[in-house]
């Protein structure tokens, strides 16, 4: 399953952060590598896991190489780029053989720099040496970590990974199998629409979409195999960004080595929080969400469609964390939309449960909102403080 023209997708892909199989590489001129067609090594199985959280992407990739020559020993290459303003590295690649850490060493390739790669970032290899005895089958083992591919809009959270460049090993590929995890709270992947002031019309954003084709769903993970294929396509993960923009306060608490600010409570860890900093229980503080805004790389202001809150009431860290400080017992939640000059506000008052875990708060309806704000009213007494603390709050948008 030569082809030549898998030498050029690898090289365009490695150009915009796709990341991709390892493949076959040699020395070149100047320290650099280039890739080459292996003729007794094949790629037998392979196993790609990503797992997608809410600001970067993991990924692991299991590989069983054969070799039907005689001993030897592959320069292995997974393709990247440097940081560049349109393109991010991927800097903690890591490769296993045997079960053993390899070495590994970051090298440019061979062809000459392009202008264009002043904002696509100069294509590279992370290279390996593998050895073969004859006939030997070797289990190679790659993972690495990267932040999510965005446009200009920034109307999108993107993953990719090459699955083509498999072609430049021996054979076709027995079994490729692809797992996809949304480790990230559910509302990260849910599709939504917004509504744009400055021109007076909605975008809808797709929900989590996976290409090539519909894949096998369940619960969070998503899973398909393809057997004896010399893949021709490519994996491509895309899902909208976040729901919202940065938190306020009215009061923090301030501890050294502490972080209690808003963003806190916006981060998707329940193990974090937001505290206020009043001197009592925080009777009257009140959290603000602003909502984000996606078009012209969020210089259009927009509102997105919600229709409830997730609360995750207290400091979830640990169950002695959580009942030493107060916790929201009831609270006034105001949806604020429209523009600066003329902001729409619509409150309502909400009884929490006391309990660590997420809570749905429904609104009274759906609305387009700019931010939202959760004001204590009343509060749970902690065993140890009267410091008032919220873990998490989730935005849900509303289905278009």
């Amino acid at each position: 399953m030569r082809k030549s023209t898998a030498v050029a997708a690898m090289m365009a892909a490695a150009a915009i952060s796709i990341q991709s199989d390892d493949a076959p590489v040699v020395p070149a001129a100047g320290g650099t590598v280039k890739p080459i067609n292996e003729d007794d090594v094949r790629m037998k199985n392979e196993v790609v896991v990503v797992t997608l959280e809410k600001d970067r992407y993991f990924v692991e990739v299991d590989y069983e190489f054969v070799n039907s020559g005689d001993a030897k020993t592959v320069m292995m290459g997974f393709p990247n780029v440097e940081s560049a303003p349109y393109a991010e590295s991927i800097d903690d690649f890591k490769m296993w053989a045997r079960g053993e850490r390899l070495d590994v060493t970051r090298r440019f390739a061979e062809e000459r720099p392009t202008e264009d790669e002043q904002w696509t970032g100069r294509k590279c290899y992370e290279c390996s040496d593998v050895s073969f005895e004859a006939g030997e089958t070797v289990r190679v083992r790659n993972a690495y970590s990267q932040r999510y591919e965005r446009d200009y809009d920034d109307s999108w959270r993107k993953a990719r990974y090459v699955l083509t460049t498999g072609a430049l090993w021996k054979d076709d590929i027995e079994s490729v199998r692809v797992e996809v995890v949304a480790a990230a709270h559910p509302t990260e992947f849910m599709p939504r629409v917004s509504f744009f002031r400055d021109y007076g019309d909605t975008a809808t954003y797709a929900g989590l979409t996976i290409t090539p084709g519909a894949f096998p769903r369940s619960g969070a993970r998503r899973v398909f195999e393809w057997r004896n294929v010399e893949p021709d396509f490519n994996l491509e993960i895309t899902f909208p960004p976040r729901l919202w923009k940065y938190g306020m306060a009215t009061t923090t608490l301030e501890a050294d080595g502490y972080d209690y600010s808003p963003d806190r409570a916006l981060d998707g860890d329940p193990t974090t929080a937001w505290v206020e900093g009043a001197k009592d229980e925080g009777i009257g503080e009140a959290l603000h969400i602003e909502c984000a805004d996606y078009l012209a790389g969020g210089k259009l202001p927009g509102d997105p469609k919600l229709r409830a809150i997730g609360v995750v009431n207290g400091y979830a860290k640990s169950e002695a964390i959580w009942r030493a400080n107060a916790r929201v017992k009831r609270a006034r939640v105001t949806l604020i939309s429209g523009d600066d000059a003329d902001p729409t506000e619509t409150s309502f008052t909400t009884t929490l449960a006391d309990k660590p875990e997420e809570q749905i708060v429904e609104f009274p309806e759906p609305v387009f909102v700019r931010g939202v704000e959760i004001v204590i009213l009343e509060v749970y007494s902690g065993d140890k403080y009267a410091d008032c603390a919220v873990s998490e709050v989730y935005l849900y948008p509303d289905q278009p």
